[in-house]
């Protein structure tokens, strides 16, 4: 795996996710599916971009616009466009994707709700995947550009309130015949936040110790030592705590 492909693989692991099984398109930027609808037109920037110039994580030197739902023109070679790649100093653009083209795709593998975009020149398809990532906390959307993953392919991520499906299923009854809607628990809470920690800190470590120390083999997982040590540790815990009192001196005969 390339380390481009690594770092989107990285990008996108890090945000929490709704599974999706499917979502038919009913307008411009929304969707219907069995886990709710979505409906990214609030976010729209109504023939403008909403997210503008926004530059790539893979450092290609190139700007990326993209609005969800209206097309919008931007430099010479972007016309009526859902998404756009400029170079910084606007001597070169290329169209990512049009809004005739826009489909909800779920993706088999991670159950991630993607919004794609294609755009042909004749010679090259392009195209554009906007991951939708449901986050309570950001009312009017933040975009992460990824960038050009693979040849011709653009990766973007949106966080948004208006990812979260809304009217889907309701929630189980509770064990009493309730509704069971009464959320997440304080330690339910607190070993979510721990297991994701716990995952970006393995990740982040395994980046570090491969592409800046250039470890290899068992080296490459962060802090080995430390790690390896434990379950030694864990063996003399037990015995000592099983042992303990159990075996007594004797007094010398005077």
């Amino acid at each position: 795996m390339s380390v481009d492909r690594f770092l989107v693989c990285l990008l996108l692991g890090v945000f929490p996710r709704n599974v999706w099984s499917d979502c038919t398109k009913t307008g411009p930027c929304s969707c219907e599916g069995p886990e709710g609808s979505i409906d990214l037109s609030p976010l729209d920037g109504k023939g403008s971009p909403k997210y503008k110039d926004q530059p790539d994580q893979l450092g290609s030197g190139y700007l990326f616009s993209w609005n969800p739902c209206s097309a919008f023109s931007e430099a010479s070679g972007c016309n009526s466009v859902s998404a756009c790649q400029m170079a910084s100093d606007q001597s070169a653009s290329y169209t990512l994707g049009t809004q005739d083209t826009a489909d909800f795709v779920t993706d088999a593998t991670t159950g991630d709700l993607n919004l794609q975009y294609t755009a042909s020149d004749g010679t090259s398809t392009r195209t554009t995947i906007v991951t939708l990532v449901c986050d309570q906390t950001i009312p009017d959307g933040t975009l992460l550009v990824v960038g050009e993953a693979t040849t011709l392919t653009y990766n973007f991520v949106l966080s948004s309130i208006h990812c979260c499906p809304s009217s889907g299923p309701g929630p189980g009854p509770g064990p009493n015949g309730g509704s069971g809607d009464g959320g997440l628990s304080i330690g339910s809470i607190l070993v979510i936040a721990f297991v994701s920690l716990l995952v970006v800190y393995a990740v982040a470590g395994v980046v570090i110790q491969v592409f800046l120390r250039k470890a290899s083999g068992k080296e490459r997982i962060p802090n080995y030592s430390i790690w390896s040590a434990i379950p030694g540790l864990v063996k003399d815990g037990f015995v000592f705590t099983f042992t303990l009192g159990k075996k007594r001196g004797s007094y010398d005969n005077i």
